[in-house]
């Protein structure tokens, strides 16, 4: 049983520094993705190579494509999966019908009701 529980910890440790260790590689692939589809073709994440005199300035390919950073391209990634999370969340939130029962009162309301202090009613009462 010892055994069963250090492999499985050991398991959950590899694949969590796994996933550190891909994680701005895939946030990367996803800005280069993304920041290309969003400027139909013009902006391109990649590193800027300057062979002699190829460039007019770093900023630009030979394509005549404007280029972004690498490090850049991860933040544009990251935030896009940050985006696409938290409207995942809102419309999951925002999607169920309300309870129209009562909420439960809580033991703290309780206490304070049966004491006579002054306390906000998370119901109306009748």
């Amino acid at each position: 049983m010892a055994n069963l529980v250090g492999d499985l910890l050991a398991g959950i440790i590899e694949l969590s520094l796994w996933l550190i260790k891909g994680f701005p590689s895939f946030c990367y692939f996803t800005g280069i993705i993304v920041v290309y589809a969003a400027t139909l073709g013009r902006v391109t994440v990649e590193y800027p190579r300057r062979p002699d005199n190829a460039y007019r300035s770093w900023r630009k390919s030979p394509q005549g494509r404007t280029l972004l950073s690498p490090t850049l391209g991860t933040v544009f990634g990251f935030s896009f999966w940050a985006i696409v999370i938290a409207l995942t969340v809102i419309v999951y939130e925002y999607s169920h019908p309300r309870d129209t029962t009562p909420r439960r009162r809580s033991t703290l309301f309780c206490v304070l009701h049966a004491l006579n202090q002054p306390c906000a009613s998370p119901v109306k009462e009748k």
